[in-house]
């Protein structure tokens, strides 16, 4: 009888979360939103969760706006607080 030690697996399944970058969402909108939240779903069917990269701050704004923050979390809100500041390096709540 032969062995397939050989044999590759059929799939090979990743750990850990799946970090998308989204840096180059300059305008984001509803259609951008709803991609984000299917890609999530995606992620969360195969047991990984979604972190999203590079998220400019009008992006971070809707995600609050729509209560799709803590289901979409940045990259800075899955490492901790960040500490105060923005990404454009002002602290939070300082005109700049």
């Amino acid at each position: 009888m032969a062995t397939r030690d050989d044999d590759p697996p059929a799939r090979t399944r990743a750990t850990g979360p799946v970090v998308r970058d989204v840096s180059g969402l300059d305008h984001p909108g509803p259609a951008e939103l709803d991609q984000l939240a299917r890609l999530r779903l995606a992620c969360a069917r195969d047991g990984h969760p979604l972190v999203l990269r590079g998220a400019g701050e009008r992006l971070r704004l809707l995600l609050e706006l729509t209560g799709l923050a803590e289901l979409l979390p940045t990259e800075a809100q899955a490492d901790g607080p960040s500490g105060g500041h923005a990404l454009g390096g002002e602290p939070l709540g300082q005109p700049p």
